[in-house]
């Protein structure tokens, strides 16, 4: 009996020996090299920058305020000039201490009027490319004018 078990468990053995190697005769597993090629080119970022516009027709009152050394200012902005890729132009205005006020669209004009009586302000007409859906502006570099 005891052979009779031990020639089973060998059977046993043997048949599960001969189907490992039936299975590794069989298909050979599936093998895979994926490579990338990359292009040694190079990338670069930037920022544009667009100009200031030139061709500005700008008229500066001043006014003397009494007997004083102050004035009254009122700037008006004609017409302007026109820089590629800008969808916006504005008339920045600021004090003697640098403090600006609202920036006034021009549409192709405008105009400001200072609310209180000073000396030597600057202004600029300055170009700009408004962002479409946002609420953010690329401005030209200002090229500020002292007047006053």
């Amino acid at each position: 009996m005891r052979i009779v078990k031990c020639l089973r468990h060998r059977g046993r053995v043997l048949i599960a020996g001969l189907l490992m190697a039936s299975l590794m005769a069989g298909a050979p597993a599936a093998n895979a090299v994926f490579t990338r090629t990359l292009n040694a080119g190079t990338t670069s970022v930037g920022t544009y920058k667009l100009a200031s516009p030139t061709g500005n027709v700008v008229t500066v009152t001043c006014t003397p305020n009494g007997g004083s050394s102050k004035f009254r200012l009122t700037i008006t902005v004609t017409s302007h000039g026109t820089v590629a890729k800008a969808n916006n132009y504005v008339l920045i205005v600021k004090d003697f201490t640098g403090l600006a006020a609202s920036p006034v669209p021009l549409n192709p004009g405008g105009s400001y009027t200072a609310p209180s009586p000073g000396n030597k302000w600057t202004y600029s007409v300055d170009a700009q490319y408004k962002v479409p859906g946002t609420s953010y502006a690329w401005s030209s570099t200002p090229n500020p004018v002292t007047v006053c």
